[in-house]
């Protein structure tokens, strides 16, 4: 996808995610290049959770976000 084409699929799912809350499972590779190219702040985000997560739970932030094992 073009730089475009991800602002305006951004502005899509903002528009869908309005007063909702998101949990994102998956932080990977992948989640750092959204982070990258995505400003996440604009979403009600309450919490990342992957399977790290579950095997580590001393681990109660990561890239901002409250982790859920």
């Amino acid at each position: 996808m073009k730089d475009n084409e991800h602002k305006i699929r951004f502005e899509q799912l903002k528009k869908i995610f309005k007063n909702k809350s998101i949990l994102i499972y998956g932080t990977g590779n992948f989640f750092k290049e959204i982070q990258t190219s995505c400003k996440l702040s604009e979403l009600n985000i309450i919490g990342i959770t992957d399977k790290k997560y579950s095997l580590n739970p001393s681990i109660k932030e990561d890239f901002g976000y409250k982790t859920i094992p």
